[in-house]
């Protein structure tokens, strides 16, 4: 179950202390029935504004929610458009329903510039040769440059934009850059394919299998 969805029978208290544990995350809830099918969305200020009509704490937060929400549905032809205007009239956070209504994935339009529906492949299995001494003992891709190193800056922007799936082909101290990447970074997991012998330019990417 993702962190921004709970369940319709929850308290506005208990709704309101979920929220509280989505700090620097877009600060809405989906309403899920029984069988996790979306009902609605709460915000805090819904809660706030439910609170100060007359509401109660204890009360249910289906009485809340608002029914009237944005989305995308699976299969949906025009998603990065969709979802470009959906940025644009300031919503934040759109779910991908499958046709039972239920949560297949969350856009988080906040953090997020663009989705792009692509895959990507970065080369990182050079020697570096032309910064010698630097890459004697350290891949020209893991140089530092400011405050993170060279390769963060690709990958870092690649996710900016929705890239999910983002493989690196590996060759030279190959075993630093797998290392490197073992973690996720804000939920992608990068891989890292090792080319048996220098291919040069572009001849890695044969050997990346998905």
């Amino acid at each position: 179950m993702y962190k921004n969805t709970i369940n319709g029978s929850s308290s506005l208290l208990e709704a309101l202390k979920k929220i509280d544990s989505l700090s620097n995350e877009s600060l809405t809830l989906f309403v899920l029935d029984d069988d996790n099918k979306v009902r609605g969305t709460v915000t805090d200020g819904d809660i706030r504004r439910y609170l100060v009509s007359g509401g109660k704490l204890s009360d249910s937060i289906s009485n809340a929610m608002h029914t009237n929400y944005s989305f995308i549905q699976e299969g949906e032809t025009r998603l990065v458009l969709k979802l470009r205007e959906m940025k644009s009239r300031g919503i934040s956070l759109v779910p991908l329903l499958n046709a039972k209504g239920h949560i297949l994935k969350l856009y988080d339009l906040s953090n997020f510039k663009s989705y792009l529906p692509v895959d990507a492949v970065l080369m990182a299995g050079g020697k570096g040769e032309r910064l010698r001494p630097l890459t004697e003992k350290t891949p020209k891709p893991l140089l530092p440059v400011g405050d993170k190193a060279i390769i963060d800056h690709n990958v870092d922007r690649l996710i900016s934009y929705g890239v999910k799936h983002i493989n690196v082909t590996v060759n030279y101290l190959a075993e630093q850059i797998e290392e490197h990447f073992m973690e996720p970074r804000s939920g992608v997991q990068v891989k890292c394919f090792r080319e048996p012998k220098f291919l040069g330019t572009i001849g890695s990417i044969r050997y990346v299998t998905e």
